[in-house]
């Protein structure tokens, strides 16, 4: 069997660089035909061509998006401003003309001022010392203005003066609160009240009031009667401890007591009602005077 010769590689080298690489294998394969034919197996593998990145789309700026946006807003500024400005216009005009009327509202009164100074200046002239006559009517008249306006500060200053800074001062301390005093009237001395009783108890019996005692807390008057407070008669008993209640209420004590000589309570003020409460009208009998009767 015969070979065949190898390929020769291609003379030129720019036509093999290109083309992607073959891996290309021959086999022959010697089969039993008597025709000595000769069949050729071939295999061949192709490597993939790498794809090669599709550029990315860049991002187009806002302005290059949507030019009729732009269009829009100058159109909107073009339409204020035709507006604005012939306002902007007439209100500058105004305020010129009001500048030229005020400057020369100015200017014709300092004319006038001027004129009536020319007039005055030589009177006021002659009435300075002869070495100050000779000044300039420039110098005279400024010196006149510098005098004038020192006497206006003057007396403003003593006419208006400046208050005087105020200093900050701590707060007055708080006034203490006064003590409550006692509702209860002036108290009338013991004597006092013994004399009202017995301006009442003389008119039935005298030296009928042996003592007093008074209990200001309580509000208590004790009246302490002798011996002839039993010969007096019921109605004369109630009579006078009534009369008693009624200066006791009058001198500010709201209870009374009547008690005899050995203490013994007789009468006392109501607690419901307004009539004194007789408690002990006779003297109980003794075991030695009923011997004697």
């Amino acid at each position: 069997m015969s070979q065949e010769p190898p390929l020769q590689p291609d003379a030129n080298p720019s036509k093999t660089q290109n083309p992607p690489a073959v891996d290309a294998s021959f086999e022959i394969v010697d089969t039993a035909d008597s025709t000595d034919s000769l069949q050729v197996e071939s295999t061949v593998e192709v490597e993939p061509v790498a794809a090669q990145p599709q550029p990315t789309a860049r991002p187009v700026p806002p302005a290059a998006r949507s030019p009729q946006v732009k269009s829009q807003t100058l159109q909107k500024l073009q339409q204020f401003l035709q507006i604005a400005l012939p306002k902007v216009k007439a209100a500058a005009i105004a305020i010129y003309n009001a500048t030229l009327y005020t400057l020369s509202l100015l200017r014709i009164g300092a004319q006038k001022f001027w004129a009536w100074w020319n007039r005055v200046l030589p009177s006021i002239r002659r009435l300075l010392p002869a070495s100050l006559q000779t000044l300039p009517d420039v110098v005279l008249t400024g010196a006149i203005a510098t005098l004038l306006l020192l006497l206006l500060w003057i007396t403003t200053s003593l006419f208006f003066p400046k208050p005087p800074p105020q200093i900050a001062t701590s707060p007055p301390p708080l006034a203490s609160s006064p003590t409550p005093t006692s509702s209860t009237p002036a108290q009338p001395p013991i004597a006092l009240i013994q004399d009202q009783v017995a301006e009442i108890t003389n008119q039935y019996a005298n030296g009928l009031v042996q003592s007093v005692q008074a209990n200001f807390r309580a509000s208590r008057l004790t009246v302490n009667v002798g011996e002839g407070w039993y010969g007096l008669s019921e109605n004369q008993q109630s009579k006078l401890a009534n009369d008693l209640l009624k200066r006791t209420q009058q001198l500010n004590f709201s209870k009374l007591e009547l008690t005899d000589s050995e203490g013994t309570l007789v009468a006392r003020s109501p607690v419901v009602g307004r009539e004194m409460v007789i408690l002990r009208s006779a003297k109980p009998q003794t075991m030695d005077d009923g011997m004697t009767g």
